[in-house]
């Protein structure tokens, strides 16, 4: 059992670390839109601005859904240390 758990923790680490390199490479690829739109807006205001809202929704939605992820693993880590405890 002890082995059970000590496999668990190890995989939701890494799935927690995992996450969190996908959170820095969404904020790489909504950083570049964001100037990408920014600059569109200068060239045709109407497409600059869609651009702005789609990069501002996929941000959005794309760390809440990874940070809620995160959350949930750390939640079940802490499941996981309250049933090792003796």
């Amino acid at each position: 059992m002890p082995d059970s758990i000590e496999r668990r923790r190890a995989e939701l680490h890494l799935w927690i670390r995992e996450t969190r390199h996908t959170q820095r490479q969404l904020a790489k690829l909504v950083g570049v839109l964001g100037a990408v739109s920014l600059g569109l807006m200068f060239w045709r205001p109407t497409v600059g601005i869609f651009g702005l809202a789609i990069t501002s929704i996929v941000a959005f939605m794309g760390f809440w859904i990874t940070a809620s992820h995160i959350a949930d693993w750390r939640a079940k880590l802490d499941d996981l240390r309250r049933r090792a405890a003796p």
